[in-house]
């Protein structure tokens, strides 16, 4: 499923079910910037990177 990932003012299209490596690479050096743990908190959603590449988008309701 694809998710509008918001930053500041950077917004990205990620589909979860591309593996992170294959996001584009702004993406990932953001992601790995926010990155606490395997966890980047964006402004709208939270992703959670896994070590086989996979991601897991959680929305934040406001």
């Amino acid at each position: 499923m694809k998710y509008k990932v918001i930053k500041d003012d950077k917004t990205f299209e990620i589909d979860d079910l591309v593996l992170f490596d294959k996001q584009s690479k702004d993406f990932q050096t953001l992601f790995n910037n926010l990155e606490n743990g395997d966890i980047a908190e964006f402004d709208n959603v939270s992703i959670v990177r896994f070590s086989t590449g996979r991601i897991i988008i959680n929305t934040i309701e406001v």
